[in-house]
């Protein structure tokens, strides 16, 4: 490899780090740490392979980066509160809240993305409750449970509330309307 390459891939190999480290990442399966650690592996390879060719641009004589705990996120906080503040607005939906009382066929049109929808949230809280900053990162959107809730109430299909186990508080708020 000639020199200006291998210059060209440890000065990349550190951008990418500085990156990396300043924002954080964007994978939607591994954590910053992960990320960041082959980051370093390539930093680390680019050197070797410098001081092989003899080669010692100033960018060699940079620090390689330690190496970071595998479960390393760069902006947890952030990522924690955004999504906190996500699965609240979900949760406080009124469309949201009617979707999760229908029992929804398998077999509806629309149902399938219907149930992704609410399975993700689901998913951001059980994230949220169980800091996996990973998952709480792919969630970064609010669905649209109004559109959703115009498709089951233009079907043609009849659905069904959820069949609940009825508790005497049930049997007494019934009672009162």
């Amino acid at each position: 490899m000639s020199r200006e390459t291998l210059k060209e891939r440890l000065e990349d190999s550190f951008c990418r780090w500085d990156k990396e480290l300043l924002s954080g990442g964007s994978d939607p399966y591994y954590t910053d740490g992960q990320n960041m650690n082959l980051l370093r592996n390539h930093i680390i390879s680019a050197k070797y392979d410098m001081k092989e060719a003899g080669e010692f641009p100033e960018i060699y004589h940079r620090k390689t980066p330690e190496k970071l705990p595998e479960h390393f996120m760069v902006q947890a906080e952030k990522i924690y509160w955004a999504a906190v503040g996500i699965f609240r607005q979900c949760r406080d939906d009124v469309d949201y809240q009617y979707l999760c009382g229908l029992e929804l066929s398998p077999k509806m049109d629309n149902g399938l993305e219907i149930r992704n929808a609410l399975r993700n949230v689901r998913e951001l809280e059980d994230a949220i409750r169980n800091q996996d900053f990973v998952i709480m990162r792919r969630h970064r959107e609010i669905p649209d449970f109004k559109k959703y809730r115009q498709i089951i109430e233009s079907s043609p299909e009849k659905i069904e509330p959820k069949m609940e186990q009825m508790s005497l508080f049930t049997m007494a708020d019934r009672e009162r309307r």
